[in-house]
């Protein structure tokens, strides 16, 4: 799926070992606007090992957590309820957390080379590109003029 500052952005049949620069070029390249340096690209393949891992360290976290606390009210610790508290706090803000499953790309690279370059990827089924647009200081397009 290929989404923003492209000429024809929408979803993409993707052929078994085909890159991210040959859909693109399907696409039809980049718009004047888009800002490549602002893609990110996605996979929910590391987006799912992402939050497993989130998730596991919540747990362990949350095991430490509770270890800390029963020693530090065995031994009658100042300061214990306090440092549980916080852990608790970032606990809760760990369990939010949403994984993104981000691959690092340089887009403007990637376009520029051929297709199977070095900057180029091989594309799975869940692949996502959103192209941003170039966006000035006062919230408005920014027109580059060549």
């Amino acid at each position: 799926m290929i989404r923003g500052q492209v000429k024809f952005p929408g979803d993409y049949t993707v052929k078994p070992g085909e890159t991210l620069r040959s859909v693109m070029q399907r696409a039809g390249g980049l718009t004047q606007f888009a800002f490549p340096e602002g893609s990110v690209f996605t996979r929910r393949e590391l987006r799912e090992r992402e939050q497993r891992e989130l998730d596991m360290l919540a747990n362990r976290m949350q095991n430490d957590i509770a270890f800390v606390a029963l020693e530090g009210s065995v031994a009658n610790q100042a300061g214990a309820a306090s440092a549980l508290s916080v852990g608790q706090s970032l606990l809760s803000q760990l369990r939010q957390a949403k994984a993104v499953g981000r691959l690092v790309i340089n887009l403007r690279n990637l376009m520029a080379g051929p297709i199977g370059g070095q900057y180029d990827v091989v594309l799975r089924d869940g692949d996502l590109t959103p192209v941003p647009a170039r966006i000035d200081a006062r919230g408005l397009y920014r027109h580059e003029w060549r």
